[in-house]
């Protein structure tokens, strides 16, 4: 089952006889208005795995699962893509500056029109 959500997940990571764990936080807003938190193992293959407590966004996902020793199913996440939230902000920004280029020097879409003509309130027709 893919993953696809543009929520903002923490990564908290666990090193355990020299094998690191990683775990997403997930969090639900509750009727009474507080919230709740849950937590998933999550795997990173294909991808370098995220710093402890780094935010990201799970752009290529799926769940998976596993059967424990006495045959309980155990699911988890796999992530082959992520994006930190550094990143998102670094990208914004970079759009922006992009779009403030291009408002600063617009192409002419008129110029096969001919040249620009102002009016001054001398050179009315009337």
């Amino acid at each position: 089952m893919n993953i696809q959500d543009d929520k903002q997940f923490t990564i908290y990571e666990k090193e355990i006889n020299g094998v690191k764990y990683y775990r997403l936080q997930m969090s639900k807003k509750m009727q009474d208005g507080s919230y709740q938190n849950g937590y998933i193992d999550v795997k990173f293959a294909k991808c370098e795995p995220p710093k402890n407590r780094d935010r990201i966004y799970l752009k290529k996902a799926w769940i998976s699962f596993y059967l424990s020793k006495d045959k309980h199913t155990i699911p988890y996440v796999v992530c082959t893509e992520y994006e930190t939230t550094e990143q998102v902000i670094r990208d914004s920004k970079k759009d922006i500056v992009k779009q403030e280029v291009k408002e600063d020097n617009p192409d002419d879409l008129f110029k096969e029109f001919g040249e620009e003509h102002k009016d001054d309130e001398f050179e009315l027709p009337f």
